[in-house]
């Protein structure tokens, strides 16, 4: 079981290496972290672009030709009420996959393995290995070859990173993208939502309008307060208005900060008059000083001003019921209570003419969703949604018809329902919809991108530090020797010699013993973090014996033994059970019987003074 532990760079690097290698060697690190980036973020760009190609195109096969054609999905205003604010310039969503492609076996056997770990490893070797993709691999992957040919390569944009480390970074970056779509419950998640965010729109327009409305004045609530704090971060300097909180400071609290903000402030002054020759630095640490304690007194009549108008605020916000129910809803996204407590308030509330509840509403999401799975590939009838919900009124049998023909050619089949590749056309699609109903929150992420001024950290292991220092192409090249005195060549040779390489560069006893300390057993492989001030150790975790297979404590002859193998394992654990159950109840004890004799020992002087 592999584990981390961090150290920092200063204490493992090697002190005895000569200060113009030691420096080339964290140049050449930090160059290689910009590198790296800026190749993933490359990377993670060239993938974006396939989902965003199938935004717009949809596959096709004849005679076992695999193409990409242009197509459509449905009409926005089709699945959306009339009059109903779209907020985006869209007509149409993303196309479905068609039904000559999902009953093709020729084309299920290449579409299934469609962004594997196999062909993320195709698409490297398309747009940034040294030599380009072979034509006779894009013959065996034809998917692949349907992107390519409207996704060229582009020769100019090729990175200068060592092969080895592209792998290295790309290795990770495979982990994370794999991570990121294997988790069947983010796709389940984002089908109910759909179906939850489509069923209000139609059946509770007015309190779908509300909810809105509270998201648009909270968001631009939060910019004003942004706005607001920034004028105060520049009108009291660098001291963090916004982030300081006096009030809920004791009184004794209060009285301590102030006082030794003041006893700083006198320190320094006298500063000023006992060492003339940094008579400015005292200067500006007394003026610091001052300036924070006018900061505290200004936060300080600022809370107690809020604190008595808050009450008003409260008042008058609980007084709008609909602006109440909004944020509830707003909390219930993430929050079951809140749930619980929206579905309290719909028992107890008469609803909007218009509106159905809420309990209403998730009911007819599970029915929608049912449908959906039981009849998949067929066309939905009223009368098989009246089979499935007898009660239901005419508006809801009409909405939920709609949504279920118009979704149903996006949801995999049940066999496919955990493929990725199957589910990126349904994901796509409910982007889209969330996106221009204002929904956007409750979309997912189809590929993990780098933020802008953001480094990535780099895994290091032997072979890695030998393609950068040993094998580059330019005039950086070192000479590492192994313990037998023969120069390493290779990275094959690097690989058997990891101990040769870590120790060239660093203190391999620092680190081993820094892993130790954390119960790890050191791997040769490192994470650099951004600014190379820190490094993530990793190593297995050592293998401890439990403790019921450890030698028990010599006993006299007179003593009967019972076997080790003989106490099962059951026996064992339900034993540690006791222990820790009485080690509990004896340390309640404990601090009872101290607070007992606390409360005595107070008496009996109280007592005494009393007398006395």
């Amino acid at each position: 079981m592999t584990r981390a532990c961090t150290a920092s760079m200063a204490s493992i690097i090697r002190q005895d290496i000569l200060l113009d290698i030691s420096q080339m060697f964290i140049n050449t690190l930090e160059k290689t972290l910009v590198s790296t980036t800026d190749y993933i973020t490359a990377y993670g760009i060239q993938l974006f672009k396939f989902f965003t190609l199938l935004k717009e195109y949809t596959f096709d096969i004849a005679d076992d030709n695999i193409t990409l054609l242009q197509s459509k999905g449905f009409r926005v205003n089709d699945i959306l009420p009339t009059g109903f604010d779209i907020e985006a310039n869209v007509t149409h969503v993303p196309p479905p996959l068609s039904k000559i492609c999902i009953n093709s076996n020729v084309f299920n056997e290449y579409f299934g393995s469609m962004l594997n770990s196999s062909h993320l490893q195709v698409i490297y070797s398309t747009y940034f290995g040294p030599r380009g993709i072979q034509e006779t691999t894009l013959q065996k992957t034809p998917v692949h070859k349907a992107f390519v040919s409207h996704l060229p390569r582009q020769p100019e944009s090729q990175p200068t990173l060592d092969v080895y480390v592209m792998q290295i970074a790309l290795s990770v970056f495979i982990v994370n993208f794999q991570n990121m779509w294997s988790n069947t419950k983010r796709f389940t998640k984002l089908f109910n939502r759909l179906l939850n965010v489509l069923l209000k729109i139609h059946l509770a327009p007015i309190r779908e309008r509300v909810y809105k409305q509270f998201i648009k004045n909270k968001m631009e609530g939060n910019i004003q307060k942004e706005e607001k704090d920034g004028k105060n971060q520049e009108f009291f300097g660098s001291i963090p208005f916004n982030r300081i909180s006096i009030i809920r400071k004791s009184t004794n609290g209060k009285r301590r900060l102030f006082q030794a903000e003041k006893r700083r402030h006198d320190k320094y002054i006298k500063k000023v008059e006992t060492d003339p020759g940094s008579r400015d630095k005292w200067n500006r640490r007394a003026e610091r000083c001052q300036q924070r304690l006018n900061t505290y007194e200004q936060i300080l009549e600022a809370e107690k001003r809020n604190r008595l108008v808050k009450p008003i605020e409260d008042e008058t916000t609980n007084a709008d019921e609909e602006e109440t129910e909004a944020q509830i809803e707003a909390l219930a996204e993430d929050n079951t209570i809140a749930a619980e407590e929206l579905m309290e308030i719909d028992d107890e509330c008469s609803s909007n003419d218009t509106d159905i509840i809420r309990r209403r509403l998730k009911s007819l999401v599970a029915v929608v969703r049912n449908l959906i799975f039981k009849h998949h590939g067929k066309q939905i009838t009223e009368r098989q949604i009246k089979s499935s919900c007898p009660d239901i009124k005419p508006n809801e049998l009409h909405v939920c018809t709609l949504i279920c023909n118009l979704i149903m050619p996006y949801v995999p089949q049940k066999k496919s329902w955990s493929l990725m590749p199957y589910q990126i056309p349904f994901v796509l699609m409910v982007n889209e919809l969330l996106r221009i109903t204002g929904y956007s929150k409750f979309s997912i992420k189809v590929s993990p991108l780098t933020m802008s001024g953001h480094l990535n950290a780099l895994r290091m292991d032997a072979p890695a530090f030998f393609s950068l220092f040993c094998s580059a192409k330019d005039s950086r090249n070192l000479n590492v020797y192994d313990f037998e005195g023969n120069v390493i060549v290779s990275r094959q040779i690097a690989t058997r010699n990891k101990d040769a390489i870590f120790s060239s560069f660093f203190n391999l006893a620092k680190i081993q013993g820094i892993a130790a300390d954390h119960g790890l057993e050191f791997i040769y492989n490192m994470y650099l973090l951004p600014g190379l001030k820190t490094v993530r150790i990793l190593g297995n975790l050592k293998s401890r014996p439990p403790s019921y297979s450890c030698s028990t404590i010599q006993q006299s002859s007179k003593t009967s033994k019972t076997p080790t193998s003989s106490v099962s394992r059951h026996d064992v654990k339900g034993h540690i059970r006791i222990l820790r159950a009485n080690i509990m109840g004896l340390d309640r004890q404990h601090k009872a019987a101290i607070r007992e004799r606390k409360d005595f020992l107070l008496q009996s002087t109280m007592n005494g003074l009393k007398k006395a």
